[in-house]
């Protein structure tokens, strides 16, 4: 009888994945909106007013920012939909200075760790079934043959699905606004909608596995 122990995947086998969302025009594929166009501006930001030396200078930078924001806590929900997650190794540029809340991002790479990521494949498939259940070959955003088959292609779908989140139709939510006038952040509505096609945002997004454990099966 063989001595140690077997992994299965209702143990913890961690999976790292390097996330980058390249949103510098106009060398990507999508047509990234500045900082001040309402509902599709301010790319994908992290941060939010209060972590910059130099605040917005205008409402409608202030509310590209929050658009930004926002839009990357759609990215962390999709990501931890389906499976405990976690965010790091989080860095970012802008085309000037990342302190100055006026420069939108024009590059983000983080790190998502799951402890169990063997259920994020079938569950995201799952999702992709259940909006077309003729879609048995898991064709995601990119179109054509590119399906949805490893983990990391279905991390690239869920980064994807959180930055497009709204469509072109609108996702609404209360979120802290920096207010120019009087120097204090609010509580406002705000609405973001997809900043391009999915397929081009798509295009501007990688997903790789970095470490993970293999998995053998019990059976």
């Amino acid at each position: 009888m063989p001595s140690g122990f077997q992994q299965d995947s209702n143990q913890l086998a961690p999976g790292f994945y390097r996330v980058i969302i390249a949103m510098g025009n106009p060398s990507n594929t999508a047509n990234w909106q500045a900082i001040s166009t309402q509902y599709t501006g301010g790319s994908v930001n992290p941060n939010d007013w209060d972590s910059f030396t130099t605040l917005p200078s205008s409402s409608a930078n202030a509310l590209g920012l929050a658009q930004g924001n926002l839009r990357f806590q759609a990215v962390v929900e999709e990501l931890t939909k389906y499976c405990d997650g976690q965010i790091i190794d989080m860095q970012y540029t802008a085309a000037t200075s990342t302190t100055d809340a006026n420069n939108q991002a024009t590059n983000l790479t983080f790190t998502i760790r799951y402890d169990r990521d063997a259920f994020v494949l079938g569950a995201y498939q799952k999702v992709l079934l259940a909006e077309n259940s003729s879609n048995t070959t898991f064709v995601g955003y990119g179109g054509g043959t590119n399906y949805v088959n490893t983990t990391a292609k279905a991390v690239r779908e869920m980064v994807t699905r959180g930055i497009v989140r709204g469509g072109t139709s609108g996702y609404t939510k209360f979120w802290r606004v920096y207010n120019p006038t009087v120097s204090e952040g609010f509580q406002t509505q705000v609405t973001i909608k997809q900043p391009d096609v999915p397929a081009n945002v798509w295009a501007d997004v990688t997903a790789s596995l970095l470490d993970g454990t293999e998995l053998i099966s019990a059976n």
